[in-house]
């Protein structure tokens, strides 16, 4: 079990030109995070619009930011749903990612 503590900004998630995920901006992201010494980060949350994304976007944005951060910090990830059954499959797969805590309602 990891222990959350210290700082854990809320992020929010970057798009192109064009309204596509930023996959690139995500790493670039997690690494300004990193250099400025943050403890974690907490992911898709309403700041990052989770509620823009389909249900794959979500699952590959997770993926994306617990890939970047590489084992450095724990990553919290937002896996709230309309739905209780979407909420439960966005929360294992973000767990199965690597997540360390996940948000769902």
């Amino acid at each position: 079990m990891t222990e959350l503590r210290g700082v854990i900004p809320i992020t929010a998630t970057p798009f192109d030109a064009e309204g596509r995920v930023d996959e690139d901006s995500i790493v670039t992201l997690v690494e300004f995070e990193a250099r400025c010494g943050v403890h974690g980060l907490n992911v898709l949350g309403i700041i990052g619009e989770f509620h823009k994304l389909t249900e794959s976007e979500r699952r590959r944005v997770a993926e994306v930011f617990i890939k970047s951060a590489a084992g450095r910090f724990p990553i919290v990830v937002g896996t709230s749903h309309a739905g209780t059954g979407a909420c439960i499959e966005l929360s294992q797969a973000a767990e199965a990612a690597g997540a360390a805590a996940v948000m769902g309602a």
